[in-house]
């Protein structure tokens, strides 16, 4: 069972910073993690808390504008992710005004139903702006 909206596995809560929780795993807390017991927000990894930190048991903020390596964007954490504020492995958004913050595995945001987003995705394999699961298809 999660708290908030947009998050995927179970014992997630989150919609502090946005209003949804965009986590992916197991006991995350705060917004847009990725693995599993994440505090705070764009963590990809294992028990780290505050923000922007790749890897596991990170305690303070990263302080950089993205951790984990070949990120797009800022505010990223995790490898190979396009857009800003996303967490995990091969993110990818791009069209909107606002791209990204996402978490999870190999989602792709594309515009979607509301205007000038494109992303805020989690979960895996998904296509689409606002979803969370498996292999779900917005639009194309």
């Amino acid at each position: 069972m999660n708290a908030g909206l947009v998050n995927t596995g179970f014992g997630n809560s989150g919609a502090s910073v946005n209003p949804y929780g965009l986590n992916t795993g197991f006991w995350n807390s705060g917004n847009t993690n990725t693995g599993f017991a994440n505090s705070g927000s764009t963590n990809t990894g294992f028990w780290n808390s505050g923000n922007t930190n790749t890897g596991i048991g990170g305690i303070t903020d990263s302080g950089q504008s993205n951790s984990g390596f070949g990120n797009a964007g800022s505010g990223d954490s995790g490898f190979g992710n396009l857009g800003d504020g996303s967490s995990g492995l091969f993110n990818r958004a791009s069209g909107g005004t606002t791209n990204g913050m996402m978490s999870g595995f190999f989602n792709t945001g594309v515009l979607g139903a509301i205007p000038h987003f494109a992303g805020e995705d989690s979960g895996f394999f998904n296509i689409g702006t606002f979803l969370a699961g498996i292999f779900n298809i917005e639009r194309l």
